[in-house]
């Protein structure tokens, strides 16, 4: 993967000028209970769906998506908002079933729904006797 920072952009170069390393960011996120499962919100705009990284380990979910933008066209006057590495660790408050985690990316959000394990109660029937 190619790291990329917006810090040394002129009107002569207006291409992002490859770096060492990005500026790594804690995106902005929410945590729902419902009765099925925690919903996570992850605000990761200009993230490439293919660029997102999404493990859960124990009780930990891991997010992390690189922006990536070209050159951009025209002359640039200012550029306030340059590539960063989106990066967090979420203690999950509640035992969760990996098996069955889905995760969607829209519109910049990612939704990570994380359902809670089945309950494996079982009737166990009584023999008369």
């Amino acid at each position: 993967m190619t790291r990329k920072t917006a810090y040394f952009i002129t009107p002569e170069a207006h291409c992002l000028v490859e770096e060492s390393a990005r500026i790594v960011v804690r995106p902005l996120l929410d945590v729902v209970e419902s009765a099925e499962g925690l919903f996570v919100y992850c605000n990761l705009p200009g993230v490439a769906h293919a660029d997102l990284e999404l493990t859960v380990d124990k009780n930990e979910l891991f997010v992390r998506g690189p922006t990536s933008f070209s050159c951009l066209p025209g002359k640039v006057h200012a550029l306030e908002y340059g590539d960063v590495l989106y990066e967090t660790r979420l203690a999950l408050p509640l035992a969760v079933d990996a098996a069955r985690i889905e995760a969607s990316m829209r519109d910049g959000v990612l939704t990570v729904f994380l359902p809670f394990p089945r309950k494996s109660a079982q009737r166990i029937p009584v023999i008369k006797g």
